[in-house]
């Protein structure tokens, strides 16, 4: 009868208030009707919609990754560090289940005293997952691809729960989904990078961080959610611990956040939310400490983790690397490639890529300005968009890296002067000396632009709700938004996927068929190379050498002449088979196909030197025009 009606409803105990009818529709799926002073409610059922939103995320998953699933069984994403987590899953298995020990430590590289893999890529979690996958007879290669698919189909979903938690819209939270689900930073780390593919973890975190925080009182159902937190923040660490600094830092920025909103009332700040996100962080501790205190104790023995600071400034960001299309894209990618290599000439395309999406800067600013002054309707649950946008422009600026760079120019005026950025300080922080990328800092950018995207489609929603009186019409306009920009979206994210088989030549066979693993396999030129796992999976016997995220020299190589001869670290050849044989090595792989003409004349002559004779097997390029590889039995 023109009065303001309004309503609060309570739904899975979230309150919503404030409400006025016109309003309502738009509301958390909610259609409301009065008549005869009667409320009815209209809700979808949630089993039916949750099932439609994963298989909308698989359906999108397998369209992307069709390439893969193709040779699912047998090829894996192609990149240079693939076979590193290809090794990973096989190492965790068969420390775990084989030699039952410690699974941060191996003796299978670096033989015989072998090497902490503390700091190195493990993907810990990521292996655990794989576990019974392999039990149940899939390939490694399947497993490997099963995680792949469980990262895009889940860090979609999950920053869809956590979208529709916070911004109360489930087609905006669809949207937000598909932004963090399949950015082009996510598909950049399909090439050779499993932990940085399996993301999934980060939303849920967050996403339960925000509900132990959001209750009135930690009680049973308070700690439920506390723990949850903890144990999504310990499954990105041991995932990969880059993932659970950045949450950290991201949850730091959250308490500062709330303190900033809160001190009128600082003391209730800090027993009710600054309280609770402390004792997520002592239950993440306790819960990671068997991994943690080794590696903080590494820290301090260890002055090699540190890389050298020229390494931070090749992987940063570009200023405007964030609006170039990347290169992987089926269309623009041949026209942004020259200006990747032009703004960062010495980082790779994985690294390089930090584009953000015209759609997804759209909606993000639209959502950052309509939802800029929206109050909370629960104490302390953020439905404004103003900590998403500190979120996205703090770690965009930390992305920047130690000096801004625009264009690949990072000297300005004539008195060549560098403008510092922020993350020059960080690099003296505890542990961020040894993460020597910063541009992964986009992570972030992309999760927090996710909500942006969220709060922007829903800003349009409701204004073109305003201008319309049927309910259906208000609903189907909403839904051709969502589907309009999210086509938009799907077209600028579109990867180049492209894939690699684990191939084993047959000249490994007589390693693959010796059953005694205490003797080592030598595999020349001795440099870092992540394909020599490929072959160890398969023969599974310790390698003098190996590649680690951490590098470490092998002291056995200045301890043995004939070793340190092949290795190529002698003037003058010296030493014989013997002393390899002292050494346990009793297999020499020589892969002539790495080396170039004046490194196969100094390889012939330490051959000469340790073995005086000729190889016991060779192998030709496909060709036939010259040998590939050659091997020597001991």
């Amino acid at each position: 009868r023109g009065r303001d009606l309004r309503f609060t409803i309570k739904k899975d105990e979230d309150t919503i208030s404030d409400l006025s009818p016109q309003n309502l529709p738009q509301r958390d799926g909610f259609q409301l009707k009065t008549q005869n002073s009667k409320l009815k409610t209209i809700s979808p059922p949630p089993l039916l919609l949750h099932a439609l939103i994963l298989a909308l995320y698989t359906g999108l998953t397998v369209f992307y990754l069709a390439p893969l699933l193709g040779h699912f069984w047998e090829h894996v994403p192609f990149g240079g560090d693939s076979w590193i987590f290809y090794w990973d899953l096989w190492w965790v298995k068969k420390s775990l289940t084989e030699l039952h020990t410690n699974p941060f430590y191996t003796t299978y590289v670096n033989f015989p005293d072998g090497a902490s893999l503390n700091f190195h890529t493990l993907a810990f979690m990521d292996g655990l997952l794989a576990l019974p996958l392999q039990w149940l007879g899939m390939s490694l290669a399947g497993a490997y691809n099963s995680l792949v698919l469980f990262g895009f189909i889940f860090s979609a979903y999950g920053m869809f729960l956590l979208a529709d938690y916070v911004v109360k819209h489930k087609p905006g939270a669809f949207g937000a989904g598909l932004v963090f689900g399949f950015s082009p930073f996510h598909f950049a780390h399909l090439i050779g990078q499993l932990n940085f593919v399996s993301i999934q973890w980060l939303p849920f975190y967050l996403l339960s961080m925000l509900k132990a925080l959001d209750r009135p009182k930690l009680d049973r159902r308070g700690w439920l959610w506390l723990g949850l937190a903890a144990v999504f923040l310990a499954c990105n660490a041991l995932t990969e611990w880059t993932l659970a600094a950045f949450l950290v830092l991201l949850t730091l920025l959250y308490a500062l956040y709330r303190v900033w909103q809160g001190r009128r009332e600082w003391r209730n700040t800090v027993t009710g939310p600054l309280l609770r996100l402390g004792l997520i962080l002592v239950i993440f501790g306790v819960l990671t400490s068997p991994v943690l205190i080794p590696m903080l104790n590494e820290v301090r023995s260890n002055k090699n983790l540190k890389y050298d600071p020229d390494e931070s400034v090749i992987y940063s960001v570009d200023l405007l690397s964030y609006l170039l299309p990347y290169e992987l894209h089926p269309l623009f990618g041949e026209s942004s490639y020259p200006k990747a290599l032009k703004y960062r000439p010495l980082s790779n395309a994985t690294e390089r890529t930090a584009y953000l999406g015209y759609g997804v800067l759209l909606l993000s600013v639209i959502g950052a300005w309509f939802y800029r002054r929206r109050r909370a309707t629960q104490k302390g649950l953020i439905h404004n968009a103003n900590f998403w946008t500190l979120s996205a422009f703090s770690f965009g600026l930390l992305a920047l890296g130690p000096q801004l760079s625009i264009g690949g120019r990072a000297v300005f005026t004539v008195f060549k002067l560098t403008i510092p950025l922020p993350y020059a300080a960080m690099y003296y922080l505890p542990f961020f000396s040894i993460m020597r990328t910063p541009g992964r800092f986009v992570l972030i950018v992309m999760l927090a632009l996710a909500m942006l995207t969220a709060f922007g489609l829903k800003a349009l929603s409701e204004v073109v709700a305003r201008r319309m009186q049927r309910p259906i019409l208000q609903t189907g306009a909403g839904g051709a938004i969502v589907a309009v920009f999210s086509l938009i979206i799907a077209f600028e994210f579109a990867p180049y996927v492209t894939t690699a088989y684990p191939n084993v030549p047959p000249i490994y066979n007589p390693i693959r068929q010796d059953t005694d693993s205490t003797y080592a396999v030598l595999e020349l030129p001795l440099r870092p190379a992540a394909h020599f796992y490929i072959a160890q999976v398969a023969h599974q016997k310790p390698l003098v050498g190996g590649y680690l995220a951490r590098q470490v020299e092998n002291p056995l190589v200045e301890q043995v002449p004939a070793l340190k001869t092949l290795a190529l670290r002698n003037l003058a050849p010296v030493g014989n088979a013997n002393q390899l044989r002292e050494a346990r090595i009793r297999y020499v792989v020589v892969n002539w196909w790495m080396l170039d003409e004046a490194q196969k004349t100094s390889m012939r002559a330490a051959l000469q030197q340790v073995f005086n004779r000729p190889p016991d097997d060779e192998e030709l390029e496909p060709d036939g025009s010259r040998v590939r590889i050659s091997l020597y039995r001991l």
